[in-house]
This record gives structure tokens, C-alpha cells and sequence, in this order.
């Protein structure tokens, strides 16, 4: 297995911390990884990459990818700028946060609005653990539990338990969106 993700957000919404989730998953389930995020000084609101790099084998090179497997977009207006596909190919899978696709952007793209949801369950925008669980249902790259479990292990000092249970539901609410 070889597989490359990016996550395209903004500070603040949770692109880092998903990256390092599904880093964490994939450790657990033995898989080599590389995974960092690539952002500039700026804060809350500037635009903010994770790449993880998945192998059966030793990676050696420490890349930011060029050419993504699957793509998951926090940011919907992330999407509507041109160098954002050049990390593309044909086969690559999209998971937006949005209600609508792009424009003249012909890939598979997963669609759903993980702001309302997170909203409506958190009583917070934070959209992050929705799209996880989309991304495990569709990719069938890592399992449910390891990335639950991942969660759990990277935030059981920074959040109490009630909040950590209800992102793991969001990580549910994504997984079984996708039919």
C-alpha cells in the first residue's frame, strides 16, 4: 500500500489535527508513515496543508506530496483556487465540506456539510472529525477503531471526556453518511 492525503482547511479548523490522527491510525495498524503539516507564521484563518504518506514500506523521503490519492477540503473556498488541483490526478478522490462542486472539476468528490453538522452537535464549527469519518468509509485504508482510538490517545490531555465522546460520534455521523 502506498497512499497520499492532503488536508486543505484553515487555522482553527482542525486540518493539523486531522492529519495527525490519521497518522496515528495508520501507526497503530503497523504502516509506515510521514506525515507533517505546512503552514506560514500566520494564525487563526490562514490556509494550512497536512500531507500524510502512508506505506506498507520505509519511506524515505520527507516531500510535500505532489500528486494526492485523496484530498479532503475543510475550507470550501480552498477549492475554488487553480493551484489547488495541481496536486491532483484523474484517480483522485475529493471529500469536501461543502454542499456544491466546483465548477468545471471533474473527480470523484464526496460531499458534506460538516459546519452544520459540527454545529448542530458540538454547538461549534469544527469539521475535522466529520470528514475523518467520511474519509475512512470511502478509502477502506485504515479502520474505525483505529482512528477513534487515535483520537482518543493524541487528546485525552487537552479535552475532557464528554467532548472526546461527541467527536467520536462525529467520527460515526461521517462514517455511516456515506452509503
Amino acid at each position: 500500500m502506498n497512499l497520499n492525503i492532503i488536508i486543505y482547511g484553515r487555522g482553527g479548523q482542525g486540518a493539523k489535527s486531522a492529519g495527525q490522527v490519521l497518522a496515528e491510525a495508520f501507526a497503530l495498524e503497523g504502516k509506515y508513515i510521514k506525515a507533517f503539516p505546512e503552514y506560514g507564521p500566520e494564525r487563526t484563518g490562514a490556509p494550512v496543508r497536512a500531507y500524510i504518506k502512508v506505506s506498507n514500506n520505509f519511506i524515505k523521503d520527507y516531500e510535500p506530496i505532489t500528486s494526492a490519492d485523496y484530498i479532503l477540503v475543510i475550507d470550501k473556498f480552498i477549492a475554488h483556487s487553480e493551484n489547488f488541483y495541481q496536486k491532483t490526478k484523474k484517480e483522485t478522490k475529493f471529500i469536501l465540506n461543502s454542499t456544491k462542486i466546483p465548477k468545471n472539476k471533474e473527480f470523484k468528490n464526496y460531499l458534506i456539510n460538516a459546519n452544520k453538522i459540527s454545529q448542530e452537535k458540538l454547538g461549534d464549527i469544527k469539521p475535522n472529525t466529520i470528514m475523518l469519518g467520511v474519509f475512512i468509509k470511502i478509502s477502506n485504508s485504515v479502520k474505525l477503531d483505529s482512528v477513534k482510538k487515535a483520537f482518543t490517545n493524541l487528546f485525552k490531555d487537552k479535552l475532557d471526556e464528554q467532548k472526546i465522546k461527541a467527536n467520536l460520534d462525529l467520527i460515526d455521523l461521517g462514517y455511516n453518511s456515506i452509503k
